[in-house]
């Protein structure tokens, strides 16, 4: 058997100890017994969920992290397709000039209507 250990408390903890154990059918040690060990289980369960959110904030970071990395991916694509957009336009421009609205306004080759717009 292992080392015996001593509580000292007062009468009416004795008597509510005392009362608990034959509720349940256990002696008062076998009660000690039983709550220590349901305290060391609730600590390793408190050790297991801390564990656990150590790895879900791990998750998360690299989450946030890869969030973080489209973001910016998805800047410079914009700001590609914008470039684009915009050199598309000035080779638009120079092949056709008609399109800038060169001519005088309301004659053919005018800008009047050469995007199909309706005036």
């Amino acid at each position: 058997m292992g080392k015996l250990n001593a509580v000292r408390c007062d009468d009416d903890f004795q008597q509510a100890l005392e009362d608990v154990a034959k509720a349940r059918g256990w002696s008062v040690p076998g009660l000690f017994r039983e709550a220590a060990r349901q305290y060391i289980q609730g600590d390793e369960l408190h050790r297991a969920m801390v564990d656990l959110e150590k790895r879900q904030a791990g998750s998360f970071k690299a989450l946030h992290n890869e969030v973080r990395r489209m973001r910016s991916e998805m800047r410079e694509l914009m700001t590609m397709h914008e470039l684009f957009i915009k050199s598309y336009y000035v080779v638009l421009l120079r092949a056709h000039p008609t399109y800038a609205g060169g001519c005088e306004a309301g004659g053919e080759g005018s800008g009047a209507g050469a995007l199909g717009e309706v005036g």
